[in-house]
């Protein structure tokens, strides 16, 4: 009986070792699936969110356009010019529909003017849509159209009265089935269901309008009143059973799946949230490759542990030959370990090179930003070199007029006209006043910061930028428009106004030699970021120097405008992004150029 043992305890280490592999083998594969399922749902959701979201302030853009107020208040020849304004813009940006209605939805005008059916004479206050951008917000929503039968998805936006009024709504449609054309070749299922798990974007044709679970009353009321699927046949999917393997949730398909390309047995679920488009994305891929890759891994696991416990028999039976396997193996050991030990010390010397380079290179750093640091000084000084003959005339002008007012006091006092002498006297304290205030924006605007960020009233920059250019501004005749917006903004106080008084001295140079120079100066928040705006009116930037504002030493400016050194951007860049924020330029719809910078808002308590 003892002759047969080893035999049997190689076959149970046989079936052990396969049963193993096979466990490995599946959960490896099952891994490998997920991570690629994972890759992929995140791409179609990527590519979903880009594709629709680009679309989000289109109907922004086409309310603030005149035609349509006209059409709305009803001139002659408005609603025709509409029609061709949004016909056009539909065919340039993509969108399957651009539309126009009045406050109690009626279609008014629309880019499928020319077709049949079109929108224009048809009622649209059931779509949630309409209701949320005539409250006033931008209205967002999914739906079948009630009259072409094209699912598509919505973004709507009010058009506002110079009272701030809403009166009207501007709607764009985005066709989704363009979409789906990009996932025709994915070999695994791909979908995307709505909040009332109905399949409204698939790789296959055949899923959609399917439900993944019974639609309550409260829904169906929903999406009878919105009509969100218009005469849509809504159908369950085939049947399946959900379960789980290796902690990844399987379905258990039916025969049935085979409509979609998908054989029975079991497959991978994987889903994701699209949270900005309120859909879910789904993904099914078929686990036969895993399970195929398992049942191998199991039988070569077996095969190995079989021929080991053979060789290990063998071997067993020649104790000589094992003898000189292990004086071999023990002089393999100490060789390794010499090997070991000279890597050792080879990488010992490795890491103190590094050690050496990474604190010259912490050098170099620190060296660059005090470059940067003195950059930006003298950037200060350059302007307000500039500045010069305009603070020289801010200065003398209340120094004359103090002279004359002591004079003038020194001859009432003598001639005993004491009241007289009295207003002399607070002439002159209210004109050095000014002066002390002009010199104390001098003096903030020229010192050194440091790098500490902390939060800044942003009024208070921009009025004192605007502060100090207010002499050039009033003899060329710059008109500037900005209203106090009582934000606050993380950054410094003193570089964030050398990037503005930068700014707004490029857009004055800009306008030089235009009738009507102006700049508007604004300020906006949202989602906790902070945008600043300055807008000229000058001949806008060009498509060469679009690519390049803020690359060191490029400039536009000719020869007796100014310096022109082409730094001034590229430190306001430079300074802009220490605060964590962003600069950019372009050409602004209405004509000029628009700077803005976006950073990070602060709290009110803190500037205070």
């Amino acid at each position: 009986m003892r002759r047969y043992l080893p035999f049997c305890l190689i076959l149970a280490a046989t079936l052990l070792a396969g049963g193993l592999g096979w466990w490995a083998g599946r959960s490896a594969g099952l891994d490998r699936l997920a991570a690629r399922g994972e890759n992929t749902l995140r791409l179609a959701r990527d590519r979903l969110e880009g594709q629709i979201d680009r679309y989000r302030a289109l109907p922004r853009l086409v309310a603030e356009m005149p035609a349509i107020a006209r059409s709305l208040e009803g001139q002659p020849g408005a609603i025709a010019e509409a029609n061709e304004l949004m016909e056009r813009l539909a065919g340039f940006t993509g969108a399957l529909d651009i539309y126009l209605m009045r406050p109690d939805g009626l279609t008014i005008a629309a880019s499928n003017w020319r077709r049949e059916p079109t929108f224009i004479g048809n009622n649209y206050t059931f779509r949630p849509y309409f209701r949320d951008a005539l409250a006033g917000g931008l209205g967002r929503y999914h739906a079948r159209g009630s009259i072409t039968e094209l699912r598509g998805y919505f973004f709507a936006s009010p058009v506002r009265a110079p009272d701030n009024g809403v009166t009207g709504v501007v709607a764009v449609k985005v066709d989704v089935e363009v979409l789906e054309n990009e996932w025709r070749d994915e070999p695994d299922l791909v979908w995307f269901t709505d909040r009332n798990s109905v399949v409204f974007i698939a790789s296959r044709p055949e899923l959609v309008f399917r439900t993944t679970s019974w639609l309550s009353d409260r829904e169906l009321t929903e999406m009878i009143l919105s009509r969100q699927y218009d005469r849509a046949p809504l159908r369950n999917l085939p049947e399946f059973a959900r379960g789980s393997i290796e902690g990844h949730e399987s379905w258990r398909v039916s025969a049935q799946w085979a409509q979609f390309g998908l054989r029975a047995g079991e497959a991978l679920h994987l889903s994701q949230p699209v949270n900005p488009l309120g859909f879910d994305a789904h993904i099914l891929i078929d686990m036969e490759e895993a399970l195929a890759g398992a049942r191998l891994a199991g039988v070569s696991a077996g095969a190995v542990v079989l021929v080991l416990g053979l060789g290990w028999l063998l071997l067993a039976q020649r104790r000589a030959a094992l003898a000189a396997r292990l004086q071999f193996e023990e002089e393999t050991r100490a060789e390794l370990s010499r090997l070991v030990g000279e890597r050792t010390r080879e990488l010992t010397r490795t890491n103190h090179r590094l050690t050496g380079e990474v604190a010259e290179r912490r050098a170099a750093e620190e060296a660059l930003r005090r470059a940067q640091d003195d950059l930006v000084q003298a950037g200060k000084l350059s302007a307000l070199g500039q500045m010069s003959a305009g603070i020289s005339h801010e200065l003398n002008q209340p120094l004359a007029a103090i002279r004359s007012f002591a004079e003038n006091g020194t001859i009432l006092l003598d001639r005993g006209r004491e009241a007289e002498a009295r207003e002399n006297l607070t002439q002159i304290a209210d004109l050095t006043a000014r002066m002390a205030r002009i010199i104390r924006n001098l003096r903030a605007f020229v010192r050194k910061e440091g790098e500490e960020l902390r939060d800044v009233a942003l009024d208070r920059v921009v009025e004192d930028s605007l502060a100090l250019l207010s002499t050039r501004f009033a003899e060329e005749g710059v008109a500037v428009s900005w209203q106090p917006s009582g934000l606050v903004v993380r950054g410094g106080g003193v570089r964030l106004q050398q990037v503005l008084v930068n700014l707004l001295s490029n857009a004055a140079d800009a306008m030089r030699g235009h009738p009507d120079p102006r700049i508007e100066v604004s300020a906006t928040e949202e989602g906790g970021r902070v945008s600043l705006s300055v807008r000229d009116h000058g001949p806008g930037l060009t498509e060469a120097a679009e690519g390049r504002l803020f690359d060191p030493f490029y400039t536009t400016k000719q020869v007796g405008e100014g310096y022109g050194l082409g730094l001034g951007l590229s430190i306001s860049y430079g300074i802009v992004q220490s605060f964590g924020g962003a600069i950019r330029g372009a050409n602004h719809p209405g004509g000029g150029a628009v700077f803005t910078v976006t950073l990070a808002a602060g709290t009110q308590e803190a500037a205070a």
